[in-house]
């Protein structure tokens, strides 16, 4: 089960890393009620540039491990604090984690890792498109049968 939030914004007013995040992050809902624009725009930015990596990278000056495009909590903590983000673990896993997993956007992989659901931001959201797609048609079929349900009762 994932739970996706869709919010209409006027489009981006420039082409940079922080202002296009920004832009994702707030469209798609991502900033936990009791959370921070700029934590889950970090953290999104975080996930774009790992992604598709392997082995030790190099993001911004802060080594990471990375695993087929996802790392260690650890490891996101340390370059959200290197970004000058102050970001306790538990509030990093129930705060902004589980927001950006329940959206679907964020898979947990082996070793306790995580990264986009794929290779990039681009098919990831193509991915997650399909999802909704599959339940919208399975949700108007049932509001088919209510519609001829509610019709034959009144």
């Amino acid at each position: 089960m994932f739970r996706v939030g869709i919010r209409e914004l006027p489009a981006p007013a420039s082409d940079s890393v922080e202002v296009l995040s920004d832009y994702i992050v707030q469209s798609l809902d991502l900033v936990p009620s009791k959370g921070k624009k700029i934590v889950a725009t970090k953290l999104l930015e975080f996930f774009v540039k790992i992604s598709g990596k392997r082995g030790k990278a190099r993001i911004d000056g802060v080594e990471i491990d990375v695993k087929n495009g996802a790392a260690k909590v650890q490891d996101i903590k340390a370059w959200l604090e290197a970004q000058g983000v102050d970001i306790s673990l538990s509030q990093l896993y129930t705060t902004y984690l589980r927001a950006f997993l329940e959206s679907g956007i964020v898979v947990k992989r082996k070793y306790s890792t995580y990264g986009l659901r794929a290779p990039s931001l681009e098919a990831t959201l193509r991915e997650v498109e399909r999802e909704i797609e599959k339940h919208m048609a399975r949700i108007k079929e049932v509001s088919s049968k209510l519609d001829e349900l509610a019709k034959i009762r009144s």
